[in-house]
């Protein structure tokens, strides 16, 4: 038997009453051809059982059990061991995805007409509800092929973004450990690690993939951890720096800085109601990090972004309690909307003609 072209990997941690969906989404995965690895990391509640007998009658599903909990970046590199396939796709097992994701994403690898590339970029979008279409977070709209370096580029200019489930990545390209040991932010670490060894990359523009909004999600606790941030940042672009061309443009280096690692550093604390001391701490790393970056250019490109920069730096107290109002108005908005896709498919539902 020839070896499988995808491996899908996944480590979950207690996952609750998601868990048969997703299995159903895996089964999907298996009957395309690709070979799965899921690992459980430890969740001591039968999840772990529930895989092993579930893999049993498959045989190109590999589970694994870890007797600890290591994090998901840990888990990842670990299920990494057992892949097989020349590609990797890396999944939540709380999220949903298109029946054709992994079809789409396959076919357009090259490997079969000679236009081969090493990682394929679909589109992916934020649910705040299953099954309710959200904002394009990842991706861009239009068939594309670059090469690493400018797919590197895209990233640190924030034009796409570092997420791993909208991306097909080779696997060789990946190594043995890709991802650094942080309880956050170690995908988009990883992610360009691959861009810089990446030769070329292609995207498409189908919305394949659905982060889907639950409590709880590692990047929605009310602490955030703001050294992962910094680190992530510095892994980021340390592989621009290695890789060169595009990806050493000074501008796109600031735009990330300034955008990733600064205004998450002002802003997330806020968002996510950590405790003061965390929100100042965050204005203190910002405003460190800001030294030497030109604002200026912030200005131009991101008159919002700006605002709050500028304002860590001046006016902090002020800053956070417009943020505060800034988004207390934002989820206003997305509850209302919620409740209007919510009234209109149970007026569909009613009236189906």
């Amino acid at each position: 038997m020839s070896a499988p072209r995808v491996t899908v990997v996944s480590a979950v941690h207690r996952p609750g009453p998601h868990l048969p969906a997703f299995l159903a989404r895996l089964d999907g995965c298996l009957a395309e051809g690709a070979q799965v690895v899921v690992v459980d990391d430890a969740s001591g509640d039968g999840t772990g059982e529930a895989l092993v007998t579930w893999a049993a009658s498959r045989p190109s599903a590999v589970v694994v059990v870890a007797d600890e909990n290591a994090g998901v970046a840990r888990s990842r590199n670990r299920a990494l061991c057992h892949a097989v396939g020349d590609f990797v796709w890396f999944v939540d097992h709380d999220d949903e995805w298109e029946d054709d994701a992994l079809a789409v994403l396959t076919a357009a690898t090259g490997d079969d007409d000679g236009e081969r590339v090493d990682v394929v970029w679909c589109r992916a979008d934020h649910r705040r509800a299953a099954g309710v279409p959200g904002k394009v977070v990842d991706g861009l709209a239009e068939h594309r092929t670059v090469t690493g370096d400018v797919a590197l580029a895209l990233l640190l200019d924030r034009r796409v973004d570092g997420f791993l489930w909208s991306k097909l990545l080779r696997r060789r390209l990946l190594g043995d450990a890709p991802f650094p040991e942080l309880t956050s932010q170690s995908d988009v670490a990883g992610a360009a690690a691959v861009l810089a060894r990446a030769s070329r990359v292609r995207f498409v523009p189908e919305v394949l993939y659905h982060w889907t909004h639950r409590p709880g999600s590692i990047t929605r606790v009310s602490t955030p951890r703001l050294a992962n941030l910094e680190r992530a940042h510095d892994l980021v672009l340390a592989a621009a720096r290695a890789r060169g061309g595009a990806a050493a443009d000074e501008r796109v280096r600031q735009r990330f800085t300034t955008t990733f690692l600064c205004l998450a550093l002002v802003a997330l604390p806020v968002r996510l109601g950590a405790p003061a001391a965390v929100r100042r701490e965050g204005l203190r790393r910002a405003r460190h990090a800001l030294d030497g970056v030109d604002l200026g250019a912030v200005r131009r490109r991101d008159p919002l972004a700006w605002g709050v920069l500028r304002g860590a730096l001046v006016a902090p107290a002020a800053t956070t309690a417009a943020l505060r109002v800034l988004y207390a108005a934002h989820d206003v908005r997305g509850r209302a909307r919620l409740r209007l896709g919510a009234a209109a498919r149970a007026r569909g539902a009613v009236h189906p003609g």
